[in-house]
């Protein structure tokens, strides 16, 4: 009877080894033998969306990009951590960096604009003088700070000039964000654009041309049920027709900077700083969406709710491709088929009509394809592979600098 109660206590206090000889348990098992899911792991894990980051991408060295739908918990907090979420890092949670970014920024944004009306005024000048109007450095400005005065505000060359000015200022808003994030957060102004090693330019002419497509469908579906308030800017009476493809190659150049320095702020920066504080998935996305929405200061209703599904799916879309650049595609395309076959930009944003149950139904309907040509560009392996939207832990990994 002793030799078994001996033998009972080996069996329970030791672990056998392949040559006979027994070895005391250890008292915490390591790492390669505990059986947590990586759910629990995140319950285990305190605070922001990305503490557990660094191991999960150096460590387990799994895809970062989920080919399948973002695993959550019951609250639906993310278990993975997206790419684009992964290059954050826990101490931009500190309010003074928060502070001392928005007000670098704004003593940036205001000497941009300072700065960059003069040029805007410049090449204003010469794209009216290439439009066969009077150019006047005067006359330029006027138009550009949008004071009307004597001007035909209505004409393609007036709206030409104010598109070069967006271009111009929304560039320099854009380069002035991100040196502000780099210098106050100490890292790569890159990061707050993709989680890739490089821009995938192929990615954002794709994001631009599936968009672009499903907006033509739109377009065409208001042209056939007798929409009264489209006014394409590229067929205006009266216009010639050197004058029609100056306003179309200022529209192609400008609006996809206007469009970048949009989805910079509010899917980069502000994404990832919401990503830093918390990770559950309808907080991040309808946290961007609506402040997206609000930046545009439209008092209706239903355009806010449009213009915040369209933040929605450019969210979901930076989150499952790992970047910007697909949003940006996007963006650029929905801007450049208003500027172009839709309405001036300038009658788009000063529009006050209500917006219709139908208009609402149509941009929810645009921003549902959104996310669903986001998900057939990760999913199907011919788009994924030659736009490069399929990234792995080590492509993640790279732009994250030391801490």
């Amino acid at each position: 009877m002793l030799n078994t109660a001996c033998r009972a206590r080996s069996e329970v206090g030791r672990v056998p080894c392949p040559g006979g000889v027994t070895m005391p348990r250890p008292r915490r098992a390591p790492e390669t033998m505990r059986m947590r899911s990586p759910r629990r792991r995140w319950r285990i894990v305190a605070g922001c969306a990305l503490d557990g980051a660094e191991r999960s991408l150096t460590h387990r060295g799994a895809p970062v990009q989920m080919l399948t739908w973002p695993a959550t918990d019951r609250y639906l907090n993310l278990a993975e951590i997206p790419a684009f979420l992964a290059l954050v890092q826990r101490k931009e949670r500190a309010w003074w960096r928060i502070v001392l970014t928005v007000l670098l920024g704004a003593v940036g944004f205001f000497l941009v604009g300072l700065l960059g009306m003069p040029i805007a005024a410049g090449l204003g000048m010469g794209l009216l003088a290439a439009m066969g109007e009077p150019a006047t450095f005067g006359r330029a400005l006027d138009i550009a700070l949008s004071t009307g005065g004597t001007d035909t505000s209505g004409s393609l060359a007036a709206e030409g000039v104010r598109i070069v000015t967006l271009g111009v200022l929304f560039a320099g808003l854009a380069l002035t964000l991100l040196l502000t994030l780099a210098a106050v957060n100490r890292r790569p102004m890159r990061s707050w654009i993709t989680a890739a090693p490089r821009f995938r330019w192929r990615l954002m002419l794709l994001g631009l041309t599936l968009y672009a497509g499903v907006l033509a469908v739109v377009l065409g579906v208001s042209v056939l049920s007798g929409d009264d308030s489209l006014r394409p800017p590229l067929f205006t009476p009266g216009e010639p027709l050197d004058a029609r493809l100056l306003y179309a190659g200022v529209v192609l150049l400008a609006i996809p900077l206007a469009a970048a320095f949009e989805e910079i702020l509010c899917r980069g920066w502000m994404m990832q700083l919401t990503g830093a504080f918390s990770r559950n998935l309808i907080v991040l996305l309808l946290v961007n969406g609506a402040i997206f929405s609000g930046l545009h200061l439209d008092p209706d209703p239903g355009r806010f709710v449009a213009r915040l599904a369209s933040g929605v799916a450019f969210s979901w879309a930076a989150l499952r491709l790992g970047g910007l650049e697909f949003a940006i595609g996007a963006h650029a395309a929905n801007n450049l088929m208003i500027a172009l076959f839709a309405q001036t930009i300038t009658a788009n944003l000063s529009d006050t009509t209500p917006a219709s149950a139908v208009e609402i139904a149509i941009e929810l309907a645009a921003a549902v394809a959104l996310m669903g040509l986001a998900e057939l560009t990760l999913r199907w392996a011919p788009l994924r592979q030659w736009s490069g939207a399929g990234l792995t832990a080590s492509a993640a990994a790279a732009p994250r600098p030391s801490a």
